[in-house]
Order: C-alpha cells, then sequence, then structure tokens
C-alpha cells in the first residue's frame, strides 16, 4: 500500500477525511501498540490468561473465547499487520477494525453479562488499574484511529488512480 501525504485544499473531499498515516508510522504505532499489550497481558496474566471451557456456563465460555481472541488480535494480530505493511503491499490493514474492535466489544459483552445477573456494573477495575484502562479503552480507539488512517490512504490511491486514469483518457 502506498501512502501519501493529506492534500490540505480547504473543500476538496480528501480534506474531509481522517489524516493519512505514512507506512513507517503505521508499522511503528502497530508494533508498539502490540509491544505496550503483550506487557499489560504478561505483567497481568490473572485477568486475562483465564481458561474460557472452564466457566461452567455456556455464554460465559462464548464471552471468554472473544475475549482471548481481542487481546490475541492485540498483540499478535497487530504485529503480524505491521509485518505485512513492512514486507508486501499492506493489504492486511483492512483488518485493522477487528484488532480494534473484538476486544472492547467482548469486554461490553462480559460486562452487560454481569449486570443482567448480578444487578451492578464492574467498571472499578478501569479507574482502580490504569493499565485496564489502557487496554480496554486507549488502546482499541488508538487501533480504529489507525485502520481509519489507513483506509484513508487506500480512499486517496484509488482517488489518485482514478484521476490518473481520467487524465490519460483525455
Amino acid at each position: 500500500m502506498s501512502f501519501r501525504k493529506d492534500d490540505a485544499a480547504v473543500g476538496t473531499r480528501s480534506s474531509l477525511r481522517v489524516p493519512t498515516a505514512s507506512p513507517k508510522l503505521l508499522i511503528v504505532a502497530l508494533l508498539s501498540l502490540s509491544y505496550l499489550t503483550s506487557l499489560i497481558v504478561a505483567t497481568h496474566q490473572w485477568a486475562f490468561i483465564i481458561n474460557p471451557l472452564q466457566s461452567g456456563d455456556a455464554i460465559r465460555t462464548v464471552e471468554l473465547l472473544f475475549f482471548w481472541a481481542g487481546w490475541l488480535l492485540m498483540t499478535v494480530g497487530a504485529a503480524a499487520i505491521a509485518l505485512d505493511c513492512l514486507l508486501s503491499s499492506g493489504s492486511s490493514t483492512k483488518y485493522l477494525y477487528l484488532v480494534a474492535l473484538v476486544h472492547p466489544m467482548s469486554v461490553i459483552a462480559i460486562q452487560s453479562t454481569l449486570r443482567l445477573r448480578s444487578g451492578h456494573w464492574y467498571l472499578n477495575y478501569l479507574t482502580s488499574n490504569v493499565w485496564f484502562l489502557l487496554s480496554d479503552v486507549a488502546v482499541p480507539v488508538l487501533f480504529w484511529i489507525l485502520y481509519r488512517q489507513s483506509q484513508g490512504a487506500m480512499a486517496d490511491e484509488a482517488d489518485e488512480a482514478s484521476s490518473l486514469e481520467r487524465v490519460t483518457h483525455e
């Protein structure tokens, strides 16, 4: 995937998009967020490495499987996408939305189930440990921003191709 600087002209279609990231910035950001998430998981294993099959409840098992998938995507998936950007076309950036959304959606599902069953929200963990605020809120938001930027770069690339095609046909 090639990236180009955002067109700063006011009123153009590209000025209404999320600014695009350079390939180096995208790769560094993906690897940094992947590393940060890995550190959080490694230092808080008691909160992340849970055997979903021992929950004894089918709904909880499914939620915990998605929870596992979410943090694995944020650690390994983000690094794999960064390597794809480094070694090839970077076409896997279209899957960044999964990296950004699976973990927080699983946390929302778990919290909603706990609320329905107990009548209480258990969100105090976000304020009692700042690392969980990072892993459950900040990092997914940053992954979403990177996803939007990478998609903006692809749209800019498509606009350039169509503009070039129009010029060659004229």
